[in-house]
């Protein structure tokens, strides 16, 4: 018992662990809790915030078991995450909410102080923006957009606007609505996108929309101006350059005295409607796009005229066949077909033919027919979405008349009333044919100028009550329809007793003697 005891007691002196070492207390010194942690850097994340800290300086005199990180915000949200190393995320949070973050340590003995605080706010990439529009310009785009509806807790610093080419993308950034992209090429077609960036870096893109820059095209060319009734035919050609957008239209002006008259078509030529004939007018033309307006052409000067004068409408008889044929020169430009109308005596016009143009040639063009009876006969030019028009002669009328007459019996003088004459009387053209026009003279002063449309004869009233009582000579200028003239005289005397009457036809001009005198008559 008593050697046990010695061994236990050297082998506590040896090892020292029996206490002693000559203190009155003996035993070991236990552990304390470890100091405060040193706050660093705090990075934010999306939702969460990493925590970043440096040892205490003190550990207790025991390892370090655990770090605490705690982030509140307020008085009512507090959130913990723990860790053995630094940095600690702290996960769970408020994207854009400000926290304040502290660390703690323990050990065995427990936990330490709450080191000092530090603020931060966790975000993250900001959400994509709306893109509202896009409107092209002259080598640009301009984009309007709206701002995402979540900036990702952090406030978004610019946007970029990115349009796109099949292997080429060029981009511009702003801070805000709208952005020009500038560079691009007129008549290509860009796929654009917008996105926001904030601290986090750039989110995510629009959806993609589709635009082609482009500006005003450039003038056309008038490459010849026709003249046509009241109206002026503006031929021309595109322009070089479109702008790079289709064409939509042409606008055609012409202008003569501060008056201008216009005419919109989407190809040449443009006929300009409503001008005055034998008045010179300006014309240019221009183009127009999705852009707008292009530059006027240079201009070219036009007159507009009374084609259908040009046209010279005559008439010919054949007395021996008696076939009549009307001519006429083809002055309406192409297109045009010309439609030959007749008018038996006490009836309607009816289509009798239909002879085609050769583009305003001014080529003489006819139709004929024989005659059963006379036969009042127009020529209209017809062209397509345009008023009809009749040819007309060179005396203006618009209708020559193929009339059969006595080819025994030339034209006389008649008077209603017997000779002597007295008061008024009518006078008029034996045979019943109406000529385009007959002139009546007395003693050489003119007494009136009759059209057809007085009637067979052309007749005309005299009033022989101012005339001395004697003779008088009466005399009539007949126009027939081939555009000669026939003079007929005849002494009348004006008493109140019988009087011989004498009839006398001189010197006419007619190549009708065949019988057949064609008459214009007026429209």
């Amino acid at each position: 018992m008593t050697r046990r005891f010695s061994v236990i007691v050297l082998l506590c002196l040896l090892l020292g662990a029996c206490g002693g070492g000559g203190g009155s207390g003996g035993g070991s010194t236990p552990p304390s809790v470890p100091g405060a942690p040193g706050i660093g850097q705090i990075s934010p994340q999306d939702r969460a915030l990493a925590v970043a800290f440096t040892p205490p300086p003190i550990d207790g005199g025991a390892p370090i078991t655990q770090y605490s990180a705690t982030c509140r915000a307020g008085t009512s949200e507090s959130v913990t995450a723990t860790g053995t190393a630094s940095p600690i995320t702290v996960a769970g949070l408020v994207n854009g909410r400000e926290y304040s973050c502290s660390v703690t340590a323990r050990n065995a003995a427990g936990e330490s102080a709450v080191s000092s605080a530090a603020n931060a706010t966790p975000y993250t990439l900001p959400g994509a923006p709306t893109l509202n529009s896009l409107t092209p310009g002259d080598g640009s785009i301009d984009a309007a957009f709206s701002p995402p509806t979540d900036n990702g807790g952090n406030a978004i610093s610019e946007y970029k606007l990115s349009c796109t080419l099949p292997g080429a993308t060029r981009s511009v950034s702003g801070a805000s609505s709208p952005l020009r992209l500038s560079g691009l090429t007129n008549g290509s077609l860009y796929g654009c996108a917008v996105t926001a960036r904030n601290a986090a870096g750039e989110g995510a893109s629009s959806a993609t929309q589709s635009s082609t820059p482009r500006t005003r095209p450039a003038a056309p060319t008038i490459s010849g101006v026709v003249a046509d009734v009241e109206s002026l035919v503006v031929s021309f050609t595109a322009p070089p350059a479109d702008g790079g957008a289709p064409i939509l239209r042409y606008t055609a002006q012409c202008t003569a005295g501060g008056i201008t008259r216009t005419a919109v078509v989407t190809a040449s030529p443009a006929i300009v409607p409503g001008l005055a004939n034998n008045v010179a007018q300006s014309c240019i033309v221009r183009a127009t796009n999705a852009a707008g307006d292009g530059p006027d052409s240079a201009p070219v000067t036009g007159t507009p005229r009374d084609l259908s004068l040009d046209a010279l409408l005559a008439s010919t008889v054949d007395g021996t066949t008696r076939r009549a044929t009307v001519t006429w020169r083809d002055v309406f430009p192409t297109g045009t077909v010309y439609r030959v109308e007749g008018q038996p005596g006490g009836g309607s016009f009816t289509a009798r033919a239909t002879v085609s143009g050769s583009g305003g040639s001014g080529a003489t063009l006819s139709w004929s027919t024989e005659l059963t009876e006379s036969l009042t006969m127009r020529v209209v030019a017809v062209r397509d979405g345009r008023t009809e028009i009749l040819l007309k002669t060179p005396q203006a009328t618009s209708t020559v008349v193929a009339a059969i007459v006595s080819t025994t019996s030339p034209p006389t003088i008649a008077v209603n009333a017997s000779e002597p004459l007295s008061g008024v009387v009518t006078l008029s053209i034996t045979g019943g044919v109406t000529y385009p026009l007959v002139e009546w003279f007395v003693n050489v002063n003119r007494l009136a100028s009759v059209t057809q449309a007085a009637g067979p004869g052309n007749p005309t009233s005299w009033n022989t009550t101012s005339l001395a009582n004697g003779e008088h000579l009466v005399i009539a200028r007949i126009q027939t329809a081939s555009n000669t003239v026939t003079e007929v005289r005849r002494t009348v005397r004006v008493a109140n007793v019988n009087v011989t009457v004498t009839t006398q036809t001189l010197g006419s001009t007619s190549p009708d003697g065949a019988g057949f005198f064609l008459v214009a008559r007026a429209s």
